[in-house]
């Protein structure tokens, strides 16, 4: 899901939110790539992607860690425009915001609720303790 619109959820329940750590990364699983050029011409394709902060291209692992909160559909589409075949590896990526003025169970129940409410988002768990929402989900699942 897409982080301003998280943020942005949990301050309009009346708390203050940020994201924690640093943005999500997606990691792709990359077919067909077979020299130095072949990873340069992927990190290309997927850097001119919306919401790409960085990119690292494993020629031996045949994978893309894209950092940044683009679509995962366009950085597949990318991929695949530029002659390779892609998918995205493992799960969906996840997002850890840090959330001020929880007090008790009904404020990380409301938190949970407005998060909950965000295209893309498959799944909330919001730690009282911690002060953390981690949300599971992209904006491009939303459709």
């Amino acid at each position: 899901a897409d982080e301003a619109a998280l943020v942005a959820a949990v301050e309009g329940a009346g708390f203050r939110a940020r994201v924690a750590g640093g943005p999500p990364t997606t990691t792709l699983s990359v077919e067909g790539m077979m020299c130095s050029h072949c990873t340069g011409k992927v990190e290309q394709v997927l850097s001119a992607v919306a919401g790409v902060k960085n990119v690292v291209v494993d020629l031996k692992a045949n994978t893309a860690v894209v950092t940044g909160s683009a679509d995962e559909a366009a950085l597949v589409a990318a991929v695949e425009g530029a002659g390779f075949r892609a998918r995205v590896a493992g799960g969906p990526p996840t997002t850890t915001l840090s959330v001020e003025g929880m007090m008790c169970s009904h404020c990380t129940g409301k938190v949970e609720q407005v998060l909950s409410a965000v295209a893309g988002v498959k799944n909330v768990v919001v730690d009282l303790k911690a002060n953390t929402a981690v949300v599971t989900g992209s904006a491009d699942e939303a459709a």
